[in-house]
């Protein structure tokens, strides 16, 4: 099964339309294909949209992890399911469960034109995603450009 993501332009990295549920409740994120996380994560845009004022509610990690600027309040969602979305094809979907989604914040750190910055990223599709698939291929001579990542 291939799932096929597309290029911002703009920003210049590779983006996966997910479908992230969340106690039953579906929510669409784009995810950054990240070769350099280990792990995928929700960062603040995507984390404050969907968590609000229950962000403090959540299960802090035992460990933060290393965000932009230093080190990220990071807390842990168990057992979610993520669908990873066909941008040409909707209907083709790649179903995971992650033990472990992690939801980084950096809004107590950063203010200002900083937060401004830091709080446009998009979330994360990290290794502990794309080790399952058989290969990553950016594919740059497509016009836009997009990734293809093909799991068995």
């Amino acid at each position: 099964m291939i799932i096929r993501g597309f290029y911002d332009s703009v920003h210049k990295y590779f983006l996966v339309l997910a479908y992230i549920y969340i106690h039953d409740r579906a929510y669409q994120v784009n995810l950054m294909v990240d070769t350099g996380a280990s792990v995928t994560a929700l960062l603040d845009r995507d984390a404050i949209r969907i968590f609000g004022d229950r962000l403090g509610k959540l299960k802090k990690a035992s460990k933060a992890l290393v965000g932009i600027g230093g080190f990220a309040d990071t807390y842990i969602v168990n057992n979610v399911k993520i669908a990873l979305v066909d941008i040409m094809d909707p209907n083709t979907r790649y179903v995971i469960v992650l033990s472990r989604l992690f939801i980084v914040t950096h809004h107590k750190r950063f203010r200002g034109e900083e937060w401004k910055r830091v709080s446009q990223m998009p979330s994360l599709l990290g290794m502990d995603v794309l080790l399952r698939a058989k290969r990553v291929i950016f594919d740059f001579t497509r016009k836009p450009p997009i990734v293809e990542i093909e799991f068995p």
